[in-house]
């Protein structure tokens, strides 16, 4: 054997040596650590809250207001009789004017009352939970937020998307029901009344 060609076979093994090595698997590089995981608020804690710009031109504009843990501001015009409040799912009648907050109405019902069943969607939420701590006899404003109104989509066209709705509302009266639509029963302790 030539002995001149012994150092380029000695070479082309090692080169062969690491061509091979270096295609076996390598270790995957490790994953990055997971980020801390940070919980997204729900939408009541960061869109369904008053503005103070709001707040302010509230007070402005109706004076001192109750609030609700929902949001709901009111104020008594006209304090109710007695202790009772209608309970989930009592017919109430009421009359009512609608307006927005610029002052232009939308709906009114002043000459013959409105009635529905309280604290069962029939109406928006804002009225359910006003109506449902109001006295027979009291007159309330209320002051409906859109989440309690008719929320980010509004009722196109009479209620814009998002819409602020002031509410005069006066509770005439209210009737036990045995039985509301679908098998719910009234709250416990409620009486029939003969009709």
């Amino acid at each position: 054997m030539n002995l001149r060609l012994l150092p380029l076979l000695g070479l082309g093994a090692l080169t062969a040596v690491a061509l091979i090595g270096g295609c076996a698997k390598s270790e995957p590089p490790a994953p990055p650590p997971p980020a801390p995981s940070v919980p997204k608020p729900p939408l009541a804690a960061t869109d369904e809250v008053w503005t103070s710009e709001q707040l302010a031109f509230l007070q402005e504009k109706f004076g001192a207001l109750e609030t609700t843990a929902s949001g709901l501001r009111y104020k008594i015009l006209q304090p109710g009789t007695g202790e009772a409040r209608p309970n989930r799912a009592n017919q109430v009648s009421v009359y009512y004017r609608g307006t927005f907050l610029d002052g232009r109405m939308f709906d009114e019902r002043l000459k013959s009352p409105f009635s529905f069943r309280v604290g069962v969607g029939k109406v928006i939420k804002g009225w359910d939970e006003a109506v449902m701590a109001m006295q027979k006899g009291e007159k309330r404003l209320i002051v409906v937020p859109y989440w309690l109104g008719y929320g980010v989509a509004g009722k196109i066209p009479y209620i814009m998307p998002r819409a602020t709705l002031v509410f005069e509302i006066e509770l005439l009266g209210w009737e036990s029901t045995a039985k509301i639509p679908g098998g719910i029963p009234p709250p416990p302790g409620t009486v029939e009344r003969d009709s």
